[in-house]
């Protein structure tokens, strides 16, 4: 999962996670980058539609802090964090190519 700035209309913050996997994607917009609202969205969103995953790779930003590693790890999966300064793009690519190891 990342969160990057996005301005429109009433949101200013995207989610985005990818599935590895699946290959499924989803994104959410935010008003507020809070971790409350990201774990509220993992939990009744991502997870109803994919289940619970093996393990969930995050920047060390704010938005994913100890409330959100509390839903992951209570959903039975691991939290991998990464720099907050990884560019979207970067995280991408490091997904496909974890998925290419399985």
């Amino acid at each position: 999962m990342n969160a990057v700035n996005f301005k429109y209309g009433i949101w200013k913050y995207m989610a985005v996670s990818r599935d590895t996997f699946s290959g499924g994607q989803e994104t959410v917009g935010l008003v507020k980058l809070k971790a409350k609202a990201v774990s509220e969205w993992f939990t009744s969103e991502w997870i109803c539609r994919y289940s619970s995953p093996q393990e969930v790779t995050v920047d060390g930003g704010p938005e994913f802090a100890k409330e959100f590693e509390y839903a992951v790890k209570k959903e039975g999966s691991r939290i991998r964090v990464t720099t907050p300064y990884q560019s979207l793009k970067e995280w991408l690519k490091g997904a496909i190519d974890r998925s290419k190891m399985h």
